[in-house]
């Protein structure tokens, strides 16, 4: 009976930190992503749904959505790619001064854009109990605005970290992937903006 060899490797040459798709955080990330944008492309699915079941739409009775404060809205989120692009580039310079002062510019642009989601509810100009058209107007918003709720807690934390310390070169592909995470909330509106508020218009 021969003795089993142990197997070795050497890995002190593998780097400590990694960004992109060589680290399991990017990963995780994006899996999230996709999970979440399942859930929103299935309330979009309702929407339309529903849509077929009306003459018009919104149903007779019932206001258009304000589509002025929205767009505005939409202006300034696009507008944040910028912080949120700022940011990676940092990260990955592992430059600590320089990500901290965009995660604190964009934790004011997640605290400012949470405000703006409750400008947009008000714009729908209809209640969640008045009707499924309501419902799934409520829905729509409020599913990603739970998600740019978390993720503005995110980025706040992440920049409190960063400013009192101390800060580890493993934070740093941390602090990357919350732009990945923000350019996904910023796609994903885009779409339910033109849906709820530009759609009515032209459809």
């Amino acid at each position: 009976m021969t003795k089993r060899e142990r197997v070795t490797v050497d890995v002190t040459e593998l780097p400590t930190i990694v960004f992109g798709s060589r680290g399991l955080l990017w990963w995780g990330t994006w899996g999230f992503a996709v999970a979440e944008g399942m859930t929103l492309f299935l309330s979009i699915a309702t929407y339309f749904y529903l849509r077929r079941n009306f003459q018009t739409y919104p149903p007779l009775g019932y206001p258009q959505p304000d589509w002025f404060a929205p767009t505005i809205g939409m202006a300034i989120f696009l507008a944040t790619c910028i912080p949120a692009y700022m940011l990676k580039k940092s990260a990955v310079r592992l430059d600590k001064d320089a990500a901290t002062r965009w995660l604190v510019i964009l934790s004011v642009c997640a605290l400012v854009l949470c405000g703006v989601r409750t400008i947009d509810f008000y714009a729908l100009r209809v209640l969640w109990m008045t009707s499924a058209y309501g419902s799934i107007q409520w829905v729509l918003l409020g599913f990603h605005g739970s998600l740019l709720v978390i993720e503005a807690a995110e980025v706040i934390g992440t920049a409190v970290l960063f400013i009192k310390g101390p800060v580890l070169p493993r934070h740093f592909p941390d602090a990357c992937d919350i732009g990945n995470y923000w350019y996904f909330l910023v796609l994903s509106w885009l779409p339910i903006w033109f849906i709820v508020y530009i759609g009515p218009r032209i459809w």
